[in-house]
């Protein structure tokens, strides 16, 4: 028997699986939006996708109401060949698809591939044709080390109208008389493996399509573990349902899938916020008993500092003196007190990042609480909608009138615990605000305390300065009056002391008669040799000595400017 066209037309959409979404008979999307899709699918594919020998996607499925659930699972490609449950290329030997069917794909955590490969999932995706949306809620689950891709949300494809069905295919079951559904919830879960934060926000992507003639239900849960595989499993075979149509039994434990997701979504974020609260009061009470301004001891003699230190460490802020004698003294009542005095009300700056660290994640909290929140209300106006449709079958709102609302009062229930727990983040980010401030305030208020006291010493050393450069002025001024005279008398003093020695005489001949008697001049070489071989080694010992004792002069000077600098008013100079 030959194929009809749909169904050819859903064979040559499969073949042609490694151009999902490009493939798809009917895409929801404009061409462009379809290659962007694809083209983002292929840059991604070495880091979210595994190899096909570690490749395993759990599947489980009800051919009919009346037989039991059966799990199995998809290793490679040719297993997902199988879906078609018969020759795709012979009509009279094509099954139809499982009443009730959903896929698990899961990956060892949020932050590694998924443990299926590219072929196997393009080829479910295009045997099923999904919606090419739900790409953006499997695309945060790949290889990476820190989560950078939060997106969420909710998509939705409806073909209600009979007259506007969408492609059907009876060989398989479906009749186009369907919705697509893709979104994400975010939960927070305990994470054994990070001691300093024993928490971590996780994701769950999730696709969802119901034929509303037939009751055909496919869903694809993709998840970091398998947490949601085991909760499914385990709900779906033993539900109950009161209905004898498969249509609405379908629908029914459609209601029922979908809350289990949403338990999840709920139901750590209280903890999660207790352990918040608890490790930002545990951290930031000290600052509300921590004493910034001490009432003086009367019985305890006020010490006035002759020099201040502000110290600050990795280890915290250390407020100290310098006395007279040069030790560190213990700040007095008058001086800066110290947020490290006390041990039980410490606080350092490592809290200040750790209260940073802490406000990142409740915002990233808060963020997601809203997003699941969203999400919930999209789902429940999605179905409201439906419900509300004309053209839905009368039966099925018969059959699943209970069912509808016990659901939407679940997700309003499950709405309003989550409005609840981000108020509370709402109130933490506040009580880090006012921590914030609160610490700001007691920082600047140590910091003008500390700038009067600097005033004090600055004023105290301008005095000190004044009264050396009045005293060096004068000294100054006498050493340039004993300079001039020096310089005055310095040519004549060495003429007359050159003219004293042997080197130059002018003897008289004293045997002559007195008028006859003249001067004359004797030069004498070998004293002139003897001054200067005495004078020039005196000189060179001399200007030794004088650079020596300036070098000894230079290196006290310099030790003296070391051990002034070691203090914050001079490293402000």
């Amino acid at each position: 028997m030959a194929l009809d066209h749909a169904t050819v037309s859903l064979r040559n959409s499969y073949e042609n699986g490694d151009q999902y979404p490009q493939n798809l008979i009917e895409p929801d999307h404009f061409h462009r939006n379809l290659k962007a899709f694809a083209d983002r699918l292929r840059e991604l594919q070495d880091v979210l996708f595994d190899h096909e020998d570690n490749a395993s996607v759990d599947v489980l499925e009800a051919e009919e109401w009346d037989k039991s659930f059966v799990e199995h699972q998809m290793r490679d490609i040719n297993d997902v060949h199988r879906l078609w449950k018969g020759d795709r290329w012979d009509c009279s030997r094509l099954g139809g698809d499982p009443q009730y069917r959903v896929f698990f794909i899961r990956s060892p955590h949020s932050r590694a591939r998924l443990s299926v490969s590219k072929g196997m999932l393009v080829h479910v995706l295009s045997y099923l044709q999904v919606n090419p949306s739900f790409l953006d809620f499997v695309f945060p689950f790949r290889q990476q080390t820190y989560a950078i891709d939060s997106f969420g949300g909710f998509r939705s494809q409806t073909c209600y109208d009979p007259q506007d069905r969408g492609c059907p295919i009876p060989q398989l079951g479906r009749s186009g008389v369907s919705f697509q559904q893709c979104y994400s919830l975010k939960s927070v879960e305990p994470s054994r493996g990070q001691t300093d934060w024993p928490w971590s926000i996780r994701l769950t992507s999730v696709y969802h399509s119901f034929d509303l003639e037939n009751g055909h239900t496919e869903w694809i849960v993709v998840k970091g573990s398998n947490l949601m595989k085991n909760r499914i499993s385990s709900h779906l075979p033993g539900a109950q349902l009161k209905s004898g149509d498969p249509v609405s039994n379908s629908l029914l434990l459609s209601f029922e899938t979908h809350l289990i997701l949403c338990d999840w979504t709920d139901e750590n974020w209280r903890w999660y916020t207790n352990y918040i609260d608890e490790q930002l009061n545990e951290m930031s009470r000290p600052l509300l008993s921590i004493q910034v301004d001490p009432t003086p001891d009367p019985n305890r003699p006020t010490q006035k500092p002759t020099r201040a230190a502000f110290r600050v460490s990795e280890k915290g802020v250390n407020f100290a003196s310098k006395g007279s004698n040069g030790a560190t003294a213990q700040p007095s009542p008058t001086a800066i007190p110290s947020l490290l005095s006390d041990s039980k009300t410490s606080f350092k700056f490592d809290d200040i990042q750790r209260m940073a660290f802490i406000e990142t994640n409740v915002n990233q909290a808060h963020l997601e609480l809203a997003a699941d929140i969203e999400v919930l209300l999209s789902i429940k106006k999605h179905y409201s909608e439906l419900w509300g449709c004309e053209s839905l079958p009368k039966h099925l709102q018969d059959n699943c009138k209970t069912g509808f609302r016990r659901f939407q009062s679940r997700l309003d229930s499950t709405v309003e615990s989550l409005k609840m727990h981000r108020s509370r983040m709402d109130s933490i980010l506040q009580l880090i605000a006012d921590r914030k401030s609160l610490l700001n305030d007691m920082f600047s208020y140590l910091s003008i305390q500390n700038s009067q006291t600097s005033a004090k010493e600055m004023e105290d050393m301008t005095a000190l300065t004044l009264r050396i450069a009045i005293k060096t002025e004068k000294e100054t001024v006498a050493m340039k009056l004993i300079t001039l005279v020096t310089l005055l008398f310095l040519p004549a003093t060495f003429v007359s002391t050159l003219m004293s020695t042997d080197i130059v005489k002018f003897p008289v001949d004293e045997s002559a008669p007195v008028s006859q008697q003249k001067p004359h001049r004797i030069f004498s070489l070998g004293a002139l040799q003897l001054f200067f071989t005495i004078c020039v080694p005196l000189m060179i010992v001399t200007l030794v000595g004088w650079a020596l004792w300036n070098h000894i002069v230079k290196r006290r000077a310099q030790r003296r400017y070391e051990k002034w600098a070691e203090y914050p008013l001079a490293q402000n100079v």
